[in-house]
């Protein structure tokens, strides 16, 4: 995997985030109840989860790190990590959810050296030696076309889970 950390801090500087996980979040996501991220209706008794962070890469803030620990000790675990912390646990402590593109994703390609140069990846997978050492390469002296990003922002109210209490999901 590869970390565009400049544009990682970039981003935590100037969002200045509070009780958040910024990454991919999935809505609406359903349980599985058949093969490999199985879970019984005893394990996880609901036909959804709750909105939640997945993949390689997200961000938890710092506020948030001692609540997780603690609530984690009250709240039985299932094995499908992403879920348990960012959705599980994220909707008893009520933390913000914000989507950020550019974390990567179970489906994102590996990223170039342009996605990197122009932010529009923040973590990338898939990976190899052999990509790493060409962006690494490529990074003394890129060739990327310049575009002028544009940033859109709106708030979704999401209640399908277990709960009267909307989640709100900040999509940036």
């Amino acid at each position: 995997m590869i970390v565009n950390l400049p544009y990682l801090l970039h981003l935590l500087a100037s969002k200045q985030l509070q009780w958040s996980m910024m990454g991919p979040v999935n809505v609406g996501a359903r349980a599985h109840r058949s093969g490999k991220w199985k879970l019984t209706t005893q394990e996880f008794p609901f036909v959804f989860y709750p909105p939640y962070e997945s993949g390689s890469a997200y961000v938890i803030t710092g506020d948030l790190i001692h609540e997780l620990f603690v609530t984690a000790e009250y709240v039985p675990h299932i094995f499908v990590d992403d879920v348990y912390v960012t959705g599980i646990l994220g909707r008893i402590l009520g933390v913000n959810h914000v989507m950020h593109r550019g974390f990567a994703f179970w489906h994102s390609r590996a990223p170039t050296v342009c996605d990197i140069v122009l932010n529009r990846v923040v973590a990338g997978t898939k990976m190899t030696p052999t990509l790493l050492r060409n962006i690494w390469s490529q990074l003394q002296n890129p060739t990327c076309p310049v575009s002028i990003p544009v940033t859109v922002s709106f708030i979704v109210s999401y209640s399908a889970y277990s709960s009267d209490r909307p989640i709100q999901i900040k999509f940036q």
